[in-house]
């Protein structure tokens, strides 16, 4: 089917990348198919182009001087269209790479505090930086905006002057790219503030100044290139600068003065952010936005500049700035080493050609689809696999690049659509197998001259009413020649066009090949069917195949009960969930009781079950097993529904089976009632060692204890005697005994009676 209607071998090719065109001038199958051999076609007629991947230049890592970060550094690709080639990529973040930093300052008014604090601190910055790299510059520039009205002020001369305020300005080269901290500290000592009137400054204005000036700022050929960017406003963009017609494009040039000033008036307008990240990339400078608290507010200038990273500056990062010094050294210190620890690939492929790069980052995994890897240790080298696709042959691009963001190292790959047969170059000119001199044989088919026509050439263009067979022209089932889309002309179809495109195709113009919907760009339109290119699905081919992997499940898309378009399960019927797992319909089993005497019979592998099963539902040879436990996973994996579990037993042996359903039909999946029972069996074993260990682990510990119950049990009962007879005897009679008890009586108390008689 993605084959049909092609008619030369060029179309062929073209078509898909299986289809294979046959040369043979004596073929009477269909010559272009995806199985040629199965069609009759001789191996010496196949023309089936290949498609072939080599490799140009291919120097190994290295780190030195000149170090080589990118392995290979050229290729060649030769392939069939959308058909996907493979590349291999190593990527290596040398460690002795020379590395620039070039800080770029907002110097309005506001500022004031962070300036003066990165006097201070300057020193200090790039000794810590001099631990990570001890290949450093590091330079300095600032920026203020267009010295123009609305952005300034009309009076700002009167009070913005020396020694107190720079006049405004476009940006500033300060200090030249160095490694001597000196001569840095020294050239930010004599840096002055200046002011702006609106809120926005001109960020883009200086940051396309250090992009475009190389020479001037000193950036070095193969160094890691970072501009730290410092400020508290979000900054003007392209159309800003729009005054009353004035406009006066940015050309993304260097604008330096002698001086080393470029006062920005030059460009009416401001560069755009497009043309900003284009000339970062070009120029392989990552930028880190370092943003102070402002007076409009912090959180507005960070969403701005958040923003502007998410969409256009890879690699790249935004930070909060304070005022504080090692607020200000651990910014630039931790930015760089989370920077210089990414690998982020980005290339420069056009439309025509689509990319898919897979990588396990270096560590231990599967690979997953991604253009980054972050936490790359020093030295440490990233493999990338690399899917290319061509999907036209255009002839405007031949090549492009692969790289790693703020990398000079590229891969340069030069591509090369096979559009066309090595057939069409062994063309016969009036050859004697199309009718004798009537047209060209070329790729095993007859080009016509303009007085015939016809398969060879054998029909005559003067007289077509001659040759008008309209019953060769009716395909199966129809009644109109040519399908009503076409006209019969020598035997054969000619199917209308339209728009000068062939609308219709197919022996008897049986297929519409324009009525897809409009969203089949990743696919070919075939009798109305979008047939997608690999690497691409859906009805209309607009999802990438790699989406579909969270729709598999056991080697199952959608538990068979579905279809995956564009990383979702499309379910049949009464199927649903995330993954066609559910059957409200489906889930209504028939009790467990029901057949249940064709079931035992099953059971046992009985031969005379027919008589019992004859009501059975859907109980083929299918639904029986030998290994129970897989015969369930096979179902589950088959069906993808949670089957009903049952047992039972015949007079010898216990049995279990599942009740399940496949489009709505029951059907029994029984394990032979042999290992069923010695799976009881064992189970039962299990449990009798069980209590057997137990019982013999605690009777010892029961006598022992009955033992000593008993003992206590006797001495408690010989105390309670003893006294018993202790208690019973009277103190007193006991001739021995000495009463404890003394009375002695006061001479000077009398009783009451004892007074009276005194009286």
């Amino acid at each position: 089917m993605v084959c049909n209607g092609a008619q030369t071998c060029e179309e062929c090719v073209r078509t898909h990348p299986k289809c294979a065109w046959c040369s043979d001038p004596i073929f009477s199958g269909k010559r272009c198919s995806t199985d040629l051999h199965k069609e009759g076609c001789s191996v010496n007629y196949i023309e089936d182009p290949a498609s072939n991947f080599t490799e140009i230049k291919s120097e190994e890592l290295r780190d030195s001087v000149n170090p080589v970060q990118i392995v290979p550094q050229e290729v060649a690709l030769r392939s069939r269209l959308r058909l996907k080639s493979t590349m291999n990529v190593k990527v290596r973040l040398s460690t002795d790479i020379p590395t620039d930093i070039y800080f770029l300052m907002d110097l309005s008014r506001s500022m004031q505090d962070i300036l003066n604090t990165m006097k201070s601190t300057i020193k200090d910055i790039a000794v810590e930086m001099k631990t990570i790299t001890n290949n450093l510059n590091i330079g300095f520039g600032a920026y203020v905006d267009k010295p123009v009205i609305p952005y300034i002020e009309s009076n700002i001369r009167r009070y913005c002057k020396r020694p107190t305020c720079d006049f405004p300005y476009g940006f500033k080269n300060v200090l030249k790219l160095t490694n001597q901290e000196t001569i840095f500290e020294n050239s930010l000592g004599n840096v002055l503030i200046s002011s702006s009137l609106d809120a926005p400054e001109g960020a883009t204005d200086g940051l396309m100044q250090v992009i475009a000036c190389k020479n001037e700022i000193g950036w070095r050929k193969k160094s890691r290139r970072f501009v730290i960017l410092m400020t508290d406003a979000r900054t003007h963009i392209a159309l800003d600068g729009k005054l009353g017609g004035l406009e006066v494009p940015n050309d993304g040039k260097c604008h330096l003065n002698s001086s080393g000033y470029y006062d920005g008036s030059l460009s009416m307008d401001y560069p755009s952010l497009g043309q900003l990240h284009e000339a970062l990339l070009q120029a392989n400078i990552i930028p880190i936005f370092a943003i102070a608290r402002p007076a409009t507010g912090l959180a507005d200038a960070l969403r701005v500049y958040e923003e502007m990273i998410k969409t256009f500056f890879e690699g790249s990062t935004v930070a909060r700035l304070e005022d504080s010094p090692r607020t200000i050294i651990n910014l630039v210190k931790e930015n760089f080493k989370k920077i210089s620890a990414e690998v982020n690939m980005i290339d420069t492929s056009p439309q025509s050609v689509i990319m898919r790069y897979m990588t396990s980052c270096g560590r231990d995994g599967p690979m997953v689809e991604t253009t980054e890897c972050i936490g790359v240790a020093p030295g440490q080298t990233i493999e990338f696999s690399i899917d290319v696709y061509i999907h036209t042959c255009d002839e405007g691009i031949r090549n492009f690049t692969i790289k790693s963001v703020g990398l000079d190292d590229e891969l340069l790959v030069n591509i090369d659509p096979i559009c066309t047969c090595e057939c069409q170059n062994n063309t016969i000119t009036y050859s004697d197998h199309c009718s004798e001199g009537n047209g060209n044989l070329t790729c095993g088919i007859c080009n016509c001259n303009e007085e015939s026509f016809g398969e060879y050439c054998q029909c005559d263009a003067t007289d077509i009413d001659e040759y008008d067979d309209r019953d060769e022209c009716v395909g199966p089932g129809e009644k109109m020649a040519c399908s009503g889309r076409g006209t019969c002309i020598c035997g054969r179809c000619v199917c209308n066009t339209k728009n000068g495109v062939s609308r219709y195709s197919g022996e008897f113009c049986e297929c519409d090949n324009l009525s897809c919907s409009p969203e089949c760009e990743n696919g070919i339109c075939l009798c109305g069917v979008c047939s997608c290119h690999e690497g691409y699905t859906g009805p209309s081919c607009g999802c990438l195949s790699s989406a579909c992997g969270v729709c598999e499940r056991n080697n199952l898309t959608c538990n068979g009960n579905g279809v995956c378009e564009c990383g979702r399960c499309e379910c049949y019927g009464d199927y649903r969930g995330d993954m066609c797992q559910y059957c409200d319909v489906c889930d209504i089993w028939p009790e467990c009781t029901e057949d249940i005497e064709c079931i035992r019979c099953k059971a046992i592998n009985s031969n005379q079950c027919e008589e019992k099963c004859k009501d059975l539902h859907d109980i083929g040879n299918r639904t029986l097993s030998k290994d129970l436990a897989s015969c369930m996973d096979h179902h589950l994996n088959m069906v993808g529904l949670e089957p009903k579990q049952c047992d039972n037993k015949t007079d010898n042996c216990y049995f279990k089976y599942n009740i399940s359903a496949d489009e709505k039909q029951w059907y029994i999946v029984i394990g032979e009632c042999a290992e069923v029972y010695a799976e009881v069996a064992v189970k039962k074993t299990i449990v009798i060692v069980v209590i057997a260990s137990l019982v013999v682990c605690l009777l010892p510990l029961l006598i022992w204890r009955l033992v000593v119950y008993t003992y206590d049990n006797i001495e408690y009962r010989k105390f309670v005697k003893e006294l018993n007879r202790t208690s019973c005897v009277v103190m007193e009679d006991n001739k021995l005994y000495n009463t404890p008890i003394t009375s002695i009586k006061n001479p000077m108390f009398l009783s009451s009676k004892e007074e009276a008689e005194t009286q």
